[in-house]
């Protein structure tokens, strides 16, 4: 399909006129209405150019989406047969405004009430189910994936849309003894909460591979601190983040290749705090780097600098910023290197 903008926006009444009336400002005969592909600016009206149609989009409603595992787990946590607790008991039912099933519809009052496990939801066989949820103001609610929720849980996304005002134990197990089928987390959703604990916090997490994040210009304090990204191989922060605040990833063990967003101007105190990365790539937009931003970073050799040296001994350093880097580690700049003693 080719798509093209139309030279004026459309407001509301004039969209109702132009259903009415089947022309539009060009002229051209309108044939019907159609929906536009979400990969197109949801703030603009546009033309089908192959077969006159106008376009008018209505972004949709923000989605979180779980995928669930059940399976013989299940019964030994919860000591009930295919059941899965869905909603954590302390979530109102009222902060949920439609939930689907593997594409299909379900209404709140399929959920129950179980004594021991809070709100539940009972599958009739084992299997993985994945599901969307829409929430009431699209706010996320508090506790919606902790405790005895999450040894099921495989996949998380989180949409743009959405938004995290509290977030203390957000995605918790609580327990050693649980078995984590966490695999990959997208977050596209906003998080506003400063400096809480404990939003991802998961022990046994070994399957934990994936973790993506974005939509956010900042990554608030503490965030990941003791986050399990121990074995990830795939660690993606969006290029338009613009701060990591304080203790944001510290002790979460992370060992893979970090590369900072490239709109990045500031890194917070302590912010990589005992991390095992052996690689970082930064960008030229960085002007600060806070008290310990890499303390005890002892596996870290190589700091690729997208800029010169001179840019680089611009950035605002604290004085124990490089704490605990070894001093074998080398800043690549792109007119030479920099030791990390002269760093």
């Amino acid at each position: 399909m080719s798509y093209e903008k139309l030279d004026k926006k459309i407001n509301t009444f004039e969209i109702v006129l132009l259903i009415i009336s089947k022309t539009i400002y060009n002229m051209k005969f309108l044939k019907k209405v159609e929906e536009l592909p979400e990969t197109l600016n949801e703030k603009t009206v546009y033309y089908n150019t192959q077969n006159n149609n106008v376009i008018i989009y209505k972004k949709p409603t923000p989605k979180f989406i779980v995928t669930y595992v059940v399976n013989e787990n299940s019964e030994t946590v919860y000591q009930e047969p295919t059941t899965i607790p869905i909603i954590f008991s302390q979530v109102d039912l009222n902060d949920i405004t439609s939930f689907k099933i593997n594409g299909e519809n379900k209404s709140i009052d399929d959920i129950i009430y179980n004594q021991y496990l809070g709100h539940t939801y009972n599958f009739k066989q084992m299997g993985e189910y994945t599901i969307e949820y829409t929430f009431k103001n699209n706010i996320i609610p508090r506790y919606f994936l902790e405790a005895y929720v999450m040894p099921n849980v495989k996949n998380v996304t989180a949409e743009d849309g959405l938004e995290l005002k509290e977030w203390y134990s957000f995605m918790s197990n609580g327990s050693d003894y649980y078995t984590n089928a966490l695999e990959k987390i997208e977050w596209y959703s906003q998080i506003n909460a400063e400096d809480q604990q404990s939003f991802l916090y998961l022990t046994n997490a070994t399957k934990f591979t994936s973790f993506k994040f974005g939509n956010n210009k900042k990554i608030v304090d503490s965030l990941f601190k003791y986050a399990p990204f121990g074995n990830l191989t795939t660690f993606e922060l969006d290029d338009n983040i613009e701060e990591i605040g304080n203790f944001s990833l510290a002790y979460s063990n992370l060992s893979c290749d970090l590369i900072l967003p490239k709109k990045l101007k500031k890194i917070g105190n302590n912010a990589f705090s005992e991390l095992k990365i052996t690689k970082l790539v930064c960008y030229n937009e960085l002007n600060s780097i806070g008290n310990a931003a890499f303390s005890s970073c002892s596996s870290l050799t190589s700091i690729t600098y997208n800029g010169t040296k001179e840019q680089w001994n611009l950035i605002e350093k604290v004085n124990n910023w490089k704490g605990g880097i070894p001093s074998s580690c080398i800043v690549h700049c792109t007119d030479g290197e920099i030791s990390i003693a002269d760093a």
